[in-house]
C-alpha cells in the first residue's frame, strides 16, 4: 500500500490539488487533450446522495432494484426535485442513467452503513449495489430491445462522484470503516470501480474530487445548532468539534491528492489502455464560491455559504420562498439547488475539455 509520502512524491506538489497552476490543469484544447473533440451523448452517474436522482429511495425500502427500472417513476421525479444530473441534461442533451443511492459508500464493505433509522435497511456501495444495477441494465432486454441502447464507447461518459459517507460521519471520521482500512483504500476502491467498468467497455471516465467537507454546516457549526442529523455521535465540546473538523479536513486533502497521482496520463495509459480520464475538481469549485459568492449564488437574500435555509413565513408569504439560491448549502451536508447548477455547468465544460477545474 502506498504511503502518503509517496503519494505526495507522485504529485510533486499537494498544492495542485486545490486548483494552483500545473502541467495537467489546463483547459486549452490544443494541449493533447482528447476531450475537446468529444461529443457527449450519454453520461452514467455513480454516487451517493449528491446525485441520487431517486434510486436510493427504492433501495432503503428493502427491496432490490429491478432490472429496467425507470427512474422516472421515482418519489424525487414526482416531486420535481432536481439533481445535478438533470441540469446536466438539461445543459448538454445528454441522456443519462444515474445509479446514484443516497447513504452509499464507495464499498458497503469497506465502510459499511445502515439508514439512521431504527432498524434501517444496511445503505448501498458502490461496488456491491450500483455497478451491478448498471450491468443488469445494460443486459436486460425490454421489449425485445436493449433497454440500454445508447451506451456507445466513444460517447459515454462514467464518472463517480463518492466519498461524503466514506470519509465524514460513519465512516472513516469516526473509525467506522473495517479494521485497519486506511483512506488510501478508500481511494483504491474509487479506481476498483472503474476498473469494472472498463471491463464492461468504459473507455470515458469523469473521477469527481471531494468537497471541502470541513466547511460543511455539518462539521462546523456547534452540536445543537440545526446541522447535526447526519452526525448522531457530534461533539458537544468546541475544542473536539474543532479537532474532528481538522481530521475530516485532512481526510478530504490525502484523498484528493492521492486522487491526482492516481490519475496522471502515464497511470492511466497503463491501467486503462486506450480510455481517457480526468479529475473534476470540484473542492476548487466549492473554495471558489465561498470566496466569492456572489459571483455564484444568486438568491434574494445575502450570499451565505456558512448557514442553511432557514423557513421564513414571511418569505413565503411574499412569494421568495426561502431563497435557496442565496445559499452554497442545502441542508447540514448537501449541496444547495444553486450549486448543484454550478456542478452541472461545470461538468458539462469538463467533459468537452473546457473546464479549469479540470485536471486533464
Amino acid at each position: 500500500m502506498p504511503s502518503f509520502t509517496s503519494v505526495l512524491a507522485l504529485l510533486g506538489s499537494a498544492s495542485i490539488a486545490y486548483g494552483l497552476p500545473s502541467a495537467r490543469n489546463n483547459a486549452d484544447p490544443k494541449a493533447d487533450n482528447p476531450w475537446a473533440s468529444l461529443k457527449p451523448k450519454t453520461v452514467v452517474y455513480f454516487g451517493d446522495s449528491y446525485t441520487d436522482g431517486g434510486r436510493g429511495v427504492y433501495f432503503m425500502s428493502g427491496s432490490p432494484v429491478p432490472p429496467g427500472w425507470d427512474e422516472s417513476t421515482s418519489p424525487f421525479a414526482k416531486l420535481g426535485k432536481k439533481s445535478w444530473p438533470d441540469y446536466v441534461k438539461q445543459y448538454s442533451g445528454t441522456n443519462s442513467h444515474n445509479y446514484a443511492m443516497s447513504g452509499a459508500s464507495c464499498s458497503s464493505v469497506l465502510v459499511p452503513r445502515k439508514a439512521p433509522i431504527p432498524n434501517g435497511p444496511k445503505m448501498a456501495g458502490v461496488q456491491e449495489d450500483e455497478i451491478p444495477g448498471f450491468m443488469a441494465d445494460k443486459a436486460f432486454k425490454k421489449d425485445g430491445k436493449d433497454f440500454l441502447n445508447d451506451i456507445d464507447p466513444a460517447s459515454t461518459v462514467y464518472t463517480i462522484w463518492i466519498g461524503t459517507n466514506d470519509l465524514g460521519a460513519g465512516g472513516y471520521l469516526t473509525d467506522e470503516q473495517a479494521p485497519g482500512k486506511t483512506v488510501l483504500d478508500y481511494v483504491e476502491c474509487v479506481y476498483s470501480a472503474f476498473d469494472k467498468l472498463y471491463a464492461a467497455g468504459g473507455r470515458k471516465f469523469i473521477l469527481i474530487n471531494n468537497v471541502p467537507l470541513d466547511k460543511t454546516p455539518l462539521y462546523t457549526l456547534p452540536k445543537g445548532q440545526g446541522a447535526d442529523q447526519f452526525y448522531p455521535t457530534k461533539p458537544s465540546d468546541p475544542t473536539q468539534l474543532k479537532a474532528a473538523n481538522t481530521k475530516v479536513g485532512g481526510e478530504v486533502k490525502t484523498a484528493n491528492d492521492a486522487f491526482l497521482a492516481k490519475t496522471q496520463k502515464d497511470v492511466v495509459t497503463k491501467r486503462y489502455p486506450g480510455a481517457d480520464m480526468v479529475v473534476y475538481n470540484v473542492h476548487k469549485l466549492f473554495e471558489d464560491i465561498i470566496s466569492s459568492p456572489k459571483d455564484y449564488l444568486n438568491g434574494t437574500e445575502p450570499p451565505n455559504v456558512t448557514g442553511v435555509p432557514t423557513f421564513s413565513l414571511t418569505n413565503l408569504l411574499s412569494g421568495k420562498g426561502m431563497s435557496s439560491d442565496s445559499y452554497l448549502w442545502g441542508d447540514a451536508l448537501h449541496p444547495s439547488e444553486q450549486t448543484d447548477r454550478l456542478v452541472a455547468k461545470e461538468f458539462v465544460n469538463v467533459m468537452t475539455g473546457k473546464s479549469k477545474y479540470a485536471v486533464y
